[in-house]
């Protein structure tokens, strides 16, 4: 299977709205059995009436009996399957059959140190989609072979599946499970985000 990734942009918009993403980042339930034991957030980089992609932490999925994905227009509970992780970038796509909601676009162009940077998700049993703003710090990449990841501080708080989103809504990143020791948050960056699909 190939999945395709467009980058093409709808025109420029400033100012990211939670309104505007709330059908595009997703609720995800973990079961164990019949319990739930986490709940995080993901977000759509390709849906369509027969399928929909989701990407999300790797942690948040690992050891899960089954998952769901809840539809912000219905709350519809949809079955997710793991198709890919990567434990090491904290990275998990998933495949919802029938999951037909917008994706996000990826961003065309690297960010700058200093420029500001959301982190999206929704929290909890919330429907609504939660931002946070802050500034991205720099970018890391230590070989080709390796993914990279942006330093950043648009914490939320939320354990998983927290997107990290331009001031345009684009995305820049998947927010890290656990931030770094300085209290800033990491984000594995788009250009590696890309390759994973």
């Amino acid at each position: 299977m190939i999945l395709t990734v467009v980058s093409l942009a709808s025109p420029v918009k400033a100012a990211v709205s939670a309104g505007d993403l709330r059908n595009s980042i997703v609720r995800i339930e973990v079961f164990d059995g019949r319990d739930v034991i986490r709940v995080g957030s993901g977000f759509v980089v390709q849906g369509d009436r027969f399928n929909g992609y989701i990407v999300t932490n790797a942690e948040l999925v690992s050891d899960a009996d089954s998952l769901t994905v809840q539809v912000p227009t219905t709350g519809a509970q949809l079955v997710a399957q793991v198709l890919r992780t990567n434990l090491s970038a904290d990275y998990a796509l998933l495949k919802v059959n029938g999951l037909d909601l917008p994706a996000l676009i990826f961003a065309r162009n690297e960010p700058i140190s200093g420029e500001v940077v959301w982190s999206a998700a929704k929290l909890g049993d919330s429907d609504k989609v939660t931002l946070n703003k802050g500034l991205l710090r720099n970018g890391f990449k230590l070989s080709r072979e390796e993914p990279g990841w942006y330093q950043h501080t648009a914490a939320l708080g939320v354990r998983h599946g927290g997107a990290l989103l331009n001031d345009c809504g684009e995305i820049l990143g998947l927010n890290f499970t656990h931030g770094a020791s300085d209290g800033s948050v990491r984000a594995l960056d788009h250009p590696s985000l890309r390759k994973f699909l």
